[in-house]
């Protein structure tokens, strides 16, 4: 939850979020929500007793984790903000 940890410090810092466009805003809702279901995954998968069900979480966190780094090509936080709000200017 690197990106959605960033963000939330960003905003009780500014007190408002940065000015993005409505396709970036896509993608960073996106992007929280994909963090949130990694941690989601993970702690279902820490919790399960059953080898069988372990696997099949593990296999989906697997894919959440694959379009995550898709939408932000495993860059820190602060680069993909960055990025984000330089598409918003041009878009």
């Amino acid at each position: 939850m690197n990106f959605t940890e960033y963000y939330s410090r960003i905003l009780e810092i500014n007190g408002q979020h940065p000015n993005l466009s409505f396709e970036q805003h896509k993608k960073m809702f996106n992007i929280i929500a994909l963090e949130m279901r990694m941690d989601e995954l993970n702690r279902i998968e820490y919790a399960l007793k059953d080898p069988d069900l372990q696997r099949k979480i593990y296999r989906r966190s697997q894919s959440v984790q694959s379009q995550l780094a898709k939408l932000t090509d495993l860059s820190h936080a602060a680069q993909i903000l960055e990025q984000m709000i330089e598409a918003s200017q041009r878009e």
